[in-house]
């Protein structure tokens, strides 16, 4: 360990996320965050691991009280679970993890990562109101935690957003709300507070976990019957494609109201069912499961309705042709 002797101490930001320390540590002591965690025998993704999180604290030189919480923690009663910012959530789609994404403005303004960037959901920078990115607009590459300071590639250009890319205002009215959340419900407990006009009632009743998967679920599917592939339900999709599905959810969320409407998104081949049986089935809160298990009802309801109407379709198309 005398390699870590002499190492520069940095003075955390209220918002900023753990591995956004981490990587502005490294950075100011000139080594790259691989570097610096290699020198503990660890890795970015073993802080999943409450042990290696202290390890980390110790390091930086700030609490674990402080720093935990901004690291994603495996639930250790949960298959897939997570524990970040004080919520917990079902699974990885919900979190970008080793995947970052930022604001450029932001970074130019302070430059360091915020921990609600980690949130798959928040696809917009509630501030600037721009679109966040997980690339570099000139080299292409996806953001990296490698990067050599948090608001520079590593093709060395400073990152910038693209200003002619459309935000839709419900996403950024969603992303202020999930802000809102994690805020103020520092527990698995369903939010409280009161909901802008523009998003459905409906949120109200689930955790931001819980409401995620049930916009993913409504948004996922661009076209009917559309394939739904590994990168869209697997790991965190880019943040350009989280908007536009999070903001076609929101735009389908009526859905959620009416048994009809419902029906007829099923009908339509536009609902991702499956989303909401990995709710049901992973959720560690009983709200966000009973309300996942009520949208399946329905649509099992919906289908079942149709299957009698097309048997009933074809005996009178042989009554007639029988005549």
């Amino acid at each position: 360990m005398t390699e870590l002797a002499g190492l520069l101490a940095l003075l955390p930001q209220a918002e900023e996320s753990g591995l956004g320390l981490a990587q502005r540590f490294a950075y100011r002591n000139g080594l790259r965050l691989k570097s610096l965690l290699k020198m503990l025998g660890l890795t970015p993704s073993s802080f999943q691991n409450a042990e290696h999180s202290a390890a980390l604290a110790g390091l930086l030189g700030t609490s674990t009280r402080w720093l935990v919480p901004r690291l994603a923690q495996r639930d250790p009663d949960s298959a897939q679970g997570f524990h970040y910012l004080g919520a917990a959530w079902s699974c990885r789609l919900g979190l970008r993890g080793l995947r970052p994404q930022a604001c450029p403005r932001c970074l130019i303004e302070d430059p360091f990562c915020r921990c609600i960037w980690e949130v798959t959901g928040v696809a917009v920078c509630t501030k600037h109101r721009i679109a966040m990115i997980g690339a570099c607009h000139f080299c292409r590459r996806r953001l990296s935690w490698e990067r050599p300071a948090p608001g520079v590639c590593s093709c060395g250009r400073q990152f910038a957003s693209k200003d002619d890319a459309d935000v839709d205002p419900k996403v950024i009215s969603w992303c202020r709300w999930v802000e809102q959340q994690l805020r103020e419900q520092p527990s698995n407990a369903p939010p409280d507070s009161a909901l802008d006009d523009s998003l459905p009632g409906w949120l109200s009743g689930l955790t931001v976990d819980g409401a995620f998967h049930a916009l993913w679920a409504l948004g996922v599917r661009q076209t009917p019957h559309q394939r739904v592939g590994a990168e869209l339900v697997c790991n965190p999709a880019a943040p350009r494609v989280c908007h536009d599905v999070v903001a076609r959810g929101l735009s389908r969320a009526d859905a959620f109201d009416s048994s009809a409407a419902l029906q007829s998104l099923v009908a339509d081949g536009l609902f991702y069912e499956q989303g909401m049986a990995r709710l049901a089935r992973l959720s560690s809160n009983s709200a966000d499961r009973s309300f996942a298990a009520a949208v399946r009802l329905l649509v099992r309801e919906s289908k079942s309705s149709k299957a009698r109407l097309h048997h009933l379709q074809q005996g009178q198309l042989e009554l007639f042709e029988g005549q």
